[in-house]
């Protein structure tokens, strides 16, 4: 059993090692790190071939991003400096990684050596180069979303603001011009509504429509109002139509069916004197019986609705052009059931049946009061797709 063992110990060391040699063939030289790393951690007899496998794959490592580095510095735009900071967060990484190991000596006495570089000026010079430029960029778009209003552009320069973030949490001016750039980029809309169908609506109805809470649809750089303010010069109009509205007549509809409902009573055993029967021991004799009742019963449907039909635009201000149009539909449906016994007894129906008798017929709402469910459908839809 301990040859098992033994043998099955060093297939997993072999398989190990061409693994590792086979990720740095490949030029996989982090990977190869790690799982050298791993294994000779804490281990006192350290084997020779490990230890020169991550020397060298550490120097290749090391290699290969300084010349990363060297190819880039060139051009130095600013995903060149946060390509660079990104590798120099790699070498640190890694160095770290081999730091907890060092001296590093096999067991047969060879000792690993590691040229470590420093890192944390060179990422805090290529933090401080990206962010400038990122800042320079920004600077030059703001001021030329200033000169052409162009609002997009000035979002833009927020979002070049917004990168520095990563590098600064305080950076020059950045934070007042960021807001700047807020002030440049934001749209402004004014929701409103006209009504083309030829039937006379409540104010009630626009009041109800048009009483949307904006705050929680308001961003940063959309800014939604349902009436006009003078001091602002508004970029679209959002406007429903209401092309149709279609109000049914009140209607009821009933319906007769016969409503099942069985008990079961206990009841003294007579003989055919009608003298309740007793048992041996005196007591008398009881028996469950079984009743059949069967209810005619008369349920109501009371039913009134509303539909409205017609489209939600989006329209440039200035332009007049329709930048988005969408056909909008609500439906409002007043519906009350109940239900009355033609024939039967209340004490014997069913639960379900018991429920609708006990409902009663109520008053149907007006013209009115439907027009103002259907709003807050609507206003609930308009919402939605602002």
């Amino acid at each position: 059993m301990k040859q098992v063992f033994l043998l099955l110990s060093v297939l997993i060391a072999l398989s190990s090692c061409r693994t590792t040699e086979k990720l740095i063939e490949k030029g996989d030289y982090d990977s190869a790190i790690n799982r050298l790393v791993k294994k000779l951690s804490g281990k006192n007899n350290k084997d020779r071939d490990d230890v020169i496998s991550l020397e060298y794959a550490f120097k290749k490592a090391q290699s290969k991003d300084l010349q990363r580095i060297k190819d880039i510095k060139p051009a130095l735009e600013i995903r060149d400096w946060d390509q660079i900071a990104f590798i120099y967060r790699d070498i640190e990484n890694r160095q770290n990684r081999i730091n907890g190991l060092i001296p590093l000596s096999s067991k047969d006495g060879y000792t690993a050596s590691f040229d470590f570089i420093q890192t944390a000026d060179a990422i805090k010079e290529a933090k401080r180069e990206a962010a400038e430029l990122y800042y320079q960029i920004a600077v030059s778009k703001l001021s030329n979303a200033e000169k052409t209003k162009d609002k997009n552009l000035a979002q833009s320069a927020y979002q070049d603001l917004s990168k520095i973030d990563q590098y600064f949490s305080q950076y020059k001016d950045k934070e007042s011009l960021k807001q700047k750039a807020i002030e440049l980029g934001k749209y402004y809309y004014l929701v409103k509504m006209r009504n083309n169908s030829f039937t006379i609506i409540p104010k009630q109805f626009e009041d109800e429509l048009l009483g949307i809470y904006v705050a929680d649809i308001n961003s940063k750089f959309k800014q939604y109002d349902t009436k006009a303010n003078e001091s602002i010069a508004y970029d679209y109009y959002v406007i429903t139509h209401i092309n149709s509205i279609d109000i049914s007549p009140e209607r009821e509809k009933s319906r007769v069916y016969d409503d099942a409902y069985k008990v079961v009573k206990d009841e003294k055993v007579r003989d055919k004197h009608g003298k309740v029967k007793k048992d041996s021991l005196g007591r008398e004799i009881i028996e469950k019986v079984e009743y059949d009742y069967t209810n005619k019963i008369e349920e109501v449907l009371q039913l009134k609705s509303v539909r409205l039909g017609g489209k939600m635009e989006f329209s440039h201000v200035k332009s007049g052009e329709i930048t988005s149009s969408k056909p909008v539909e609500v439906e409002a449906v007043f519906e009350n059931k109940f239900a009355r016994i033609i024939k039967g007894d209340y004490n014997y129906v069913t639960e379900e049946c018991r429920t609708m008798l006990n409902r009663k017929a109520i008053p149907f709402p007006t013209n009115e009061e439907m027009l103002l469910d259907a709003a807050r459908k609507l206003k609930s839809i308009i919402k939605s797709n602002l």
